[in-house]
């Protein structure tokens, strides 16, 4: 992204976006609420610290970039908790701010997904194509041209409608903790299907389901087990969203392995080359393209996820990419 004069990352640019947004939110809260702002900006430093050293010890540890947001959503809040703790402060009503900035920070982020290509949905008759600067930063070449759903799009405006919900319930007073559980237990259920709609790098999976479904999951038992032991204001409708999301891993995680075995029986003895072919003439290229370039360095993919695109490769399985950097 060229912006005053020079080449920027348009992830970067939609984070440092999201930085200040979710700040200036978090103060402009403190204002009806009563809180410190001077406080506030402490925990900006907290939540800033935490996100760069758990971004560089991931990259130490693992060799790759990896920027996942349920590992840094759980590490701010903890460690912002603490710190809390510590000064004897009250927790949950600097959570409920900080937790709706992460979400201003989520909504933006994934607007820089949307322009750099990572996050990407799968391919679909509507949606955004990449062009050949986007393989050059490490997008995938096989998908050059083709449709892909913008599940990053999709997010950023879910994640935007829990936020003003939540603001909603802070300037109605509602009891502290209110708006923390309401932000991550919303999201949690809506991050389930979100998965489902994501065509990107492959992440960790486990029993057939993702582990951001799995980490959904937990987050959510977690809200549920607060509110029972008086910990979080009491809410039905959590226990309600715990209920579908323990239905719709068990569908998922049922009906995921009989659709791929449908899948792969469609492309069985396809080339790889076939296989970008049909993706090709199905989903043409759209007259929009995006053509915002991304000045990251050293992007890395990892490989793509068979079950929903099965070219085979020489041994008969899926063509797979060895490196990788993805953004869950």
């Amino acid at each position: 992204m060229r912006l005053l004069g020079r080449e920027w990352s348009s992830f970067q640019v939609c984070g440092m976006a999201g930085l200040l947004l979710g700040a200036s939110l978090a103060m402009w809260l403190a204002g009806p609420t009563g809180l410190s702002r001077a406080v506030l900006c402490s925990l900006l430093g907290v939540a800033a610290i935490v996100f760069l050293t758990l971004a560089m010890a991931t990259k130490v540890l693992t060799g790759r970039e990896s920027l996942v947001y349920y590992h840094h959503e759980v590490a701010i809040l903890a460690c912002c908790a603490l710190v809390l703790r510590v000064r004897g402060l009250p927790v949950l009503p600097y959570l409920d701010l900080t937790a709706l900035g992460l979400g201003v920070f989520l909504a933006c982020g994934r607007q820089g997904c949307l322009m750099v290509g990572c996050c990407h949905g799968k391919p679909h008759a509507f949606g955004v194509a990449y062009s050949e600067s986007h393989a050059d930063e490490g997008f995938p070449h096989r998908y050059v041209g083709v449709r892909l759903f913008p599940v990053q799009a999709l997010e950023s405006l879910l994640v935007l409608a829990i936020v003003c919900g939540g603001t909603l319930l802070v300037l109605q007073g509602r009891a502290p903790g209110t708006a923390l559980s309401w932000y991550v237990a919303t999201y949690s259920t809506l991050r389930i299907w979100l998965e489902e709609l994501r065509g990107d790098a492959l992440r960790p999976y486990w029993h057939r389901l993702s582990e951001a479904q799995w980490t959904s999951m937990l987050i959510l038992l977690g809200v549920v087990v607060g509110e029972w032991t008086g910990r979080l204001p009491m809410a039905p409708g959590h226990l309600a969203m715990l209920a579908f999301a323990v239905l719709s891993m068990a569908w998922l995680a049922i009906g995921r392995s009989s659709v791929r075995s449908l899948v792969l029986a469609g492309h069985a003895g396809r080339s790889p080359t076939s296989c970008r072919r049909r993706l090709h003439r199905r989903s043409a290229s759209m007259s929009g393209a995006l053509r915002w370039r991304s000045a990251s360095p050293r992007r890395r993919w990892k490989t793509l996820d068979p079950s929903w695109f099965p070219c085979p490769g020489p041994t008969g399985g899926s063509r797979r990419k060895k490196h990788a950097r993805s953004r869950g």
